[in-house]
């Protein structure tokens, strides 16, 4: 298994653990150096936006301090992610 892929389970499985029922829609993504990066909306709801959270991973899936919330996810939208080459990320929604 790549750090990568370990990243990814140990994110996904720290958001799981949380127990929060306000994440949802959630989009995952991987770098080559093993940097993981989650990606959620909350508060969205029938014919509601909401908002969009994010948390960096480290490559042994630990949260690193960068995180945020940005409000103003339309209705009916979805947060996406991709992998720069530069080794960076792109938020969209």
């Amino acid at each position: 298994m790549t750090g990568a892929q370990r990243s990814s389970r140990r994110a996904i499985s720290s958001m799981a653990q949380s127990g929060s029922t306000a994440a949802v829609r959630f989009a995952l993504m991987g770098e080559r150096a093993g940097a993981t990066i989650l990606v959620w909306t909350e508060g969205m709801d029938w014919n509601r936006g909401g908002s969009l959270a994010w948390q960096f991973y480290d490559k042994e899936g630990k949260p690193t301090a960068e995180h945020g919330r940005s409000d103003g996810v339309p209705t009916w939208s979805l947060g996406t992610v991709f992998a720069r080459p530069d080794g960076g990320f792109t938020i969209n929604y």
